[in-house]
């Protein structure tokens, strides 16, 4: 089993990348931080990478690096609060 710790966006998708490059993981891996707070990516992967999943997957993204831009504005606005 593959699982996870809290962490934001640009975490999940590189644990995202990991678990799908290894042919070992089936169906055993948890992401729970998806539940508990904001993910802090621009969009469309705020939405992708967040619940509820659609037909119960995580997407791999896909683009340069791990495939999601971190949104800074809600960082800071984060950041501040």
């Amino acid at each position: 089993m593959l699982g996870t710790a809290f962490g934001l966006g640009v975490e999940i998708a590189a644990k995202a990348h990991l678990f799908a490059s290894t042919e070992i993981v089936r169906d055993a891996v948890e992401f729970t931080e998806l539940g508990h707070h904001a993910n802090l990516l621009r969009p469309p992967h705020d939405r992708l990478l967040a619940l509820p999943l659609e037909d119960g997957c995580l997407p791999v993204p896909t683009g340069p690096g791990f495939g999601v831009e971190l949104d800074e504005d809600a960082v800071r606005a984060r950041s501040t609060a």
